[in-house]
């Protein structure tokens, strides 16, 4: 009787555990199912659409001349007609100043006497010392005489060639008493009125009084202060576009033309010196306006793109279908999309070379690099490094290779853009979404440029970031923990 007591006391125990453990196993998966409809049940698309992309380094700076030339005067004395005005545009030769010319005028005047008598004393001298050769060559004057003439000639010769150099002289100093302009170009700055005194710029240590200065405002300066990260993508001849808030609905033209070599660090932040060269054919833009300045480093039209946040590299891309459960594998780049697209060789300029070494020996250590602003997918755990085929040579694929590319390799266009691969969740018919590797180019802030892999309509899914998948499963792990009861069974 005890044993079978015993038999029935244990049998309810066990059915209590069975109870127990089927229950908490169904309470976790109704639980599980309601997150997992919470979570993936009403998730953000966006569509692969054809649109414009430019990557661009912003930067602010001053509008400046190119080249400012001041103008002095050699005379020096009275101003007597300044017809110019701070804004007047000059053309080369036109009247600046015109200074006194009194006594100029008289000492052109006694250079001119001079002269005209240093040239009769001339021809006089060489009459005279013609008529010693003859004599002498007639033995009726001595060797001594005839040489005494001709050192006079000499010496009449001498002060005839200082007469004429001094009346040259005097001409000049009265031409230098008109002030033209050099150059064709806008007055921008004038520091003298008429009446007013000045100092030649060749007799005064001072170096002379400045009238004006002139500048050709058809092309502008900006010297803008571009940060250290993005100075390596900076190079000259880039084209700029430049925006000033007077004309807000307005873009200038321009180009890049050097990168001073010498930084500039402000609190602690290193910058370099970008001069860029502006276009100022309309005559809109003034000196010392503030300009908005955006180098483009890269620039697409009408070409496919995906939004950032549904494209995500391939180790990412991997974790979030090991998280969220997806059986089905990643799917390589449809084979009629990469048909039509190019992927270069790599470049065999010295310039080029350079870099695709660096590229094969970021490759060889083992380190990625992390995507800038203008290429590489987004994610966590982008890489975009180089890899090595198996007979050691590094490179793009050809033929039916080129049909998938490599996970971790890269490759450059002619542009110097690079191209990586990347994933993207593509929603289907069915309202099934599942992985497809794509082709990605040149990247802004916003969207990726899609060279193959996608077309144009197709919809993706916006999947959480995988910090969010692991806190969530995390979470599910512990309530699942939680409701796990391990009854005592006794005898």
């Amino acid at each position: 009787m005890k044993a079978l007591k015993k038999l029935l006391a244990t049998t309810l125990k066990l059915v209590i555990f069975v109870g127990l453990v089927g229950g908490g196993y169904y309470a976790y998966q109704q639980y599980a199912a309601e997150i997992n409809e919470e979570e993936l049940g009403e998730l953000p698309t966006v569509v692969a659409e054809v649109r414009d992309i430019t990557v661009s380094v912003s930067a602010t700076g001053i509008l400046q001349a190119v080249k400012i030339v001041e103008i002095k005067s050699k005379a020096s004395g009275e101003i007597l007609e300044m017809p110019v005005e701070m804004g007047d545009y000059l053309q080369a030769g036109d009247l600046i100043a015109q200074i006194d010319t009194r006594i100029l005028d008289q000492e052109l005047k006694q250079v001119e006497a001079d002269y005209e008598s240093a040239e009769i004393r001339r021809q006089i001298s060489r009459r005279q010392f013609g008529r010693a050769e003859s004599l002498r060559a007639q033995d009726l004057i001595s060797e001594n005489d005839l040489e005494t003439s001709k050192q006079n000639f000499a010496n009449v010769e001498a002060q005839f060639i200082r007469a004429e150099a001094s009346l040259e002289l005097a001409r000049e100093r009265l031409e230098d008493t008109t002030v033209t302009a050099p150059i064709s170009g806008t007055v921008i700055a004038k520091t003298v009125e008429q009446g007013q005194i000045i100092a030649s710029s060749t007799n005064n240590v001072s170096g002379g009084t400045v009238l004006i200065q002139m500048a050709d405002l058809s092309e502008l300066e900006i010297r803008t202060l571009v940060d250290e990260i993005d100075i390596g993508r900076v190079k000259a001849g880039l084209l700029v576009d430049s925006t000033v808030e007077a004309f807000a609905d307005l873009s200038f033209e321009g180009v890049v033309m050097k990168i001073e070599p010498q930084a500039v660090v402000q609190q602690s932040v290193t910058t370099f010196p970008v001069l860029s060269r502006i276009d100022n054919s309309r005559g809109l833009l003034r000196l010392g306006m503030n300009a908005d300045v955006s180098i483009i480093i890269h620039q697409r039209s009408n070409v496919l793109t995906v939004a950032n946040e549904a494209v995500r590299s391939p180790e990412d891309a991997r974790e979030v279908i090991r998280l969220l459960g997806l059986d089905a594998p990643i799917a390589g780049p449809r084979p009629a999309a990469l048909a039509s697209m190019e992927i270069p060789a790599r470049s065999t300029s010295p310039a080029g070379q350079r870099r695709n070494d660096l590229v094969a020996a970021d490759g060889n250590n083992g380190k990625g690099t992390s995507g800038t602003a203008d290429n590489g997918p987004t994610g966590n755990g982008a890489d975009s490094t180089t890899a090595n085929r198996a007979d050691g040579s590094s490179g793009t694929s050809r033929g039916a290779d080129a049909a998938r590319p490599q996970p971790r390799d890269e490759t450059w266009g002619t542009d110097g853009s690079r191209r990586e691969p990347a994933v993207v969740f593509v929603l289907d018919a069915d309202g099934q979404f599942h992985a497809r590797e794509i082709i990605t180019g040149v990247r802004d802030w916003e969207t990726s440029e899609v060279l193959g892999g996608l077309e144009e309509g197709e919809e993706l899914v916006l999947l959480p970031s995988t910090s969010l998948l692991r806190a969530q499963q995390s979470m599910r792990d512990r309530f699942a923990r939680r409701n796990t009861v391990v009854p005592t069974v006794g005898r």
